[in-house]
């Protein structure tokens, strides 16, 4: 008899609690140990951190390699993911995320950070509400080094941890 498993791992299943350590690290790294930020710092190229730049595309990389690039051909035989998906990462998310970030940045936290900064934050807030689920998971690591505790508002409505979009034609089902 063989025992079920539930399809995810330990790791998957405390997410949350890794991200939270992680950003949790990487803010006492910042506070406690500047010189590694300022180490780290010294590998940019036209403003693009290079450590950063390979964490990330090692973070995508597994991800990609289970996309299932054969069934873009049939993303025409049931579009209504994509429409549903196109509608909320480009007319929902970006000015709900100014909405919510006015409000955080501009109202709640005026007395800790400048209005430069503010509105910087506010760019940042907007292209990250924009961003497919990919490129909003691996921007924690961004988000962290801010040195603020932030919330953002988590993926499209197709997309969970548990169940995610590996295939395009698959998207509309899964909904």
């Amino acid at each position: 008899m063989r025992k079920e498993t539930s399809g995810i791992n330990v790791f998957q299943k405390y997410l949350t609690i890794w991200v939270l350590l992680c950003m949790a690290v990487g803010i006492l790294i910042g506070r406690f140990l500047p010189q590694i930020p300022a180490f780290l710092n010294r590998f940019e190229y036209t403003r693009v951190s290079i450590p950063m730049a390979i964490l990330i595309w090692l973070m995508i990389y597994p991800m990609m390699m289970k996309v299932d690039f054969q069934s873009i051909r049939n993303v025409g035989k049931n579009p209504k993911g994509l429409f549903v998906t196109w509608i909320t990462n480009w007319l929902i998310k970006p000015f709900s995320m100014y909405a919510i970030a006015s409000l955080f940045f501009f109202v709640i936290f005026k007395a800790f950070i400048t209005p430069e900064l503010a509105t910087q934050y506010l760019a940042g807030a907007v292209l990250l509400g924009a961003a497919p689920c990919t490129a909003r998971s691996s921007s924690a690591v961004a988000w962290a080094s801010i040195n603020t505790t932030t919330w953002m508002p988590s993926s499209p409505p197709r997309w969970s941890p548990r169940r995610p979009c590996y295939s395009l034609d698959r998207i509309g089902k899964q909904m």
